[in-house]
Parts: structure tokens; C-alpha cells; sequence
């Protein structure tokens, strides 16, 4: 939202606490823009109800809880970015939408909440969304601003890709309560190569067209990522918040057994985690 504010575009932010400014950390500086944010669906203004796009940062169990908000914010001239982990995420939001058009984005922002409105960017600001008419609108809307706006044919590829992604290092570092350096811990390449197989697995099921050789690429990728990164559930972890694992590990389980596709190490992954979320 900060490159969009920083051109001049209208945003409006709803949050849970308030903030005046934004502020993003970066190691080239900081970046900032002037914030216009309200905590209650009641302050919003009845020129912008609804509005003409919405964008859900929202963790996906966090969604449900904000149907007040979808309900005043968006109708059938709305375009809505689900900005949220898993692969559904537009069906997660189709029956609070309102006839909006839906779009699901991939999302590679490494980030950390600092404070409201301040954020620690590590690296990455792109989205890969389809190649429609929505994702063309939504890549037009950030015009020459940082942010990476990629509308993909192979968008439910790259989708499951992220995922495969999400499954492994989000649920390995949240277990293990370690950051990024972990993937290179005796028997973890093994492990991250049981996930993969599991999660491609199915999502060959689903449609995808990825293939064995796209498995390899991705394991080897996995395992020689930088040291020190800190993924989004280990934050939810260290923070005793509740996590993603039933929309990232939990939809591999799901549509596994859709398909009939076996999926016993994710399951576990999944059984672990949701045993250390808040109850």
C-alpha cells in the first residue's frame, strides 16, 4: 500500500490499530507515505462504500472475522487482491465478496511487522496474478511504482509452486522454531524432498503441469537459501499467534485426499502445528 499511496492513489487502511504514517525499512532507506486508516466498518465514509479495490492482507483464518468489513467495502464493481498464502484463497473469498471479481495473487514479499503502519522489508515486492482482464487493471493501477505487478498465464503453476514453498518452510522453521539456516540441518534434505513430492503430487492433480524435473529444481533451491530469513509462521510462532497451516499444509491434505493422493508427511507437518497453535 505504500507504493500506491506513495504515487497519489487514494488508499484507505483498515487495521486493527492506528497509524499516521507508513513506513517501510529497507537496507536502501526507508520508505514513507502519509496514511489515512480507520479500525471499524462504522467509520467508513458513505462516498466509499463500496470501493473500487480492495486488497486482503488478512492471515486466511483471520477472513470469516472480517466479513463486516467486505460487507460495506465491496459490490459488484469492486476488484478484490487476495494477498493471503494457499491456493484458496478466491474461493475463500467468494461468498463474502458481493459480486466483486476476485483476484488470487502470489505473493513473494519477504516482510516483519515491526510496529502499525512500520514494516521490515527483507527483499521481494512482486505478485503474480492471472492474465486477465483483472490482473492487467491491477497491474495498470501500480503503474511505475516499485512494486512488481506479473500477470501469468501459469499462474496456477506458480501458485502451487509458492505453496510447495509455504509447506516447506513455513512448517519446518515453525516446528523447529529455527530461521532460514535450518534447511541445512542433517536429514532435512530428505525431508524437504518427501514435501515436495507430496505437494507437486497433487497439484498435478489439480492441473498443474510440473514435472519431475521441476521437483528436483525446487529442492535444490529450497535447501540452498540464504541463512537467516525468518518466514511468516515462524513469526506467528515466536509471537504466539495462530497460524496458516490449514490453508498452506492443511489444502495439500485436503485435496490430496480429493484425489486420492497420498499425503502423510504434510499431514503430519499439519498435526504438529495446529497441536502448537493457540488453543
Amino acid at each position: 500500500m505504500t507504493h500506491l499511496a506513495s504515487t497519489g492513489i487514494d488508499i484507505l487502511s483498515c487495521a486493527r490499530r492506528p497509524f499516521d504514517r507508513y513506513v517501510i525499512e529497507t537496507p536502501e532507506g526507508d520508505l514513507t507515505a502519509a496514511a489515512r486508516v480507520i479500525t471499524d466498518p462504522a467509520q467508513l465514509p458513505p462516498d466509499q462504500q463500496p470501493v473500487d479495490w480492495l486488497f486482503i492482507g488478512l492471515k486466511a483464518q483471520q477472513t470469516q472475522g472480517a466479513a463486516a468489513w467486505f460487507e460495506k467495502l465491496s459490490g459488484p464493481k469492486t476488484t478484490i487482491v487476495t494477498l493471503q498464502n494457499g491456493v484458496e484463497g478466491e474461493e475463500r473469498m467468494a461468498p463474502l465478496a458481493n459480486g466483486a471479481a476476485v483476484i488470487p495473487a502470489v505473493v513473494y514479499c519477504a516482510a516483519e511487522l515491526v510496529a502499525p503502519g512500520r514494516v521490515k522489508h527483507q527483499g521481494g515486492a512482486r505478485l503474480i496474478v492471472p492474465n486477465n482482464e483483472p490482473g492487467t487493471e491491477l497491474k495498470q493501477l501500480f503503474g511505475d511504482s516499485p512494486a512488481n505487478i506479473k500477470p501469468a498465464d501459469d499462474h496456477h503453476d506458480q501458485a502451487w509452486y509458492k505453496l510447495a514453498t509455504n509447506v516447506v518452510l513455513n512448517g519446518i522453521t515453525a516446528l523447529t522454531m529455527r530461521p532460514m539456516e535450518v534447511m541445512r540441518a542433517d536429514g532435512i534434505h530428505d525431508l524437504v524432498r518427501q514435501l515436495a513430492d507430496e505437494v507437486f503430487s497433487v497439484g498435478i492433480a489439480e492441473g498443474t503441469a510440473h514435472s519431475q524435473s521441476d521437483i528436483d529444481r525446487f529442492v535444490e533451491s529450497i535447501v540452498q537459501l540464504p541463512d537467516g530469513g525468518i518466514t511468516s509462521m515462524l513469526q506467528d510462532r515466536r509471537n504466539a499467534n495462530s497460524t496458516e497451516a490449514e490453508a498452506i499444509h492443511g489444502a495439500v491434505s485436503r485435496l490430496g485426499q480429493r484425489h486420492g493422493t497420498p499425503t502423510p508427511v504434510t499431514t503430519a507437518l499439519l498435526t504438529l502445528i495446529k497441536a502448537g497453535d493457540p488453543q
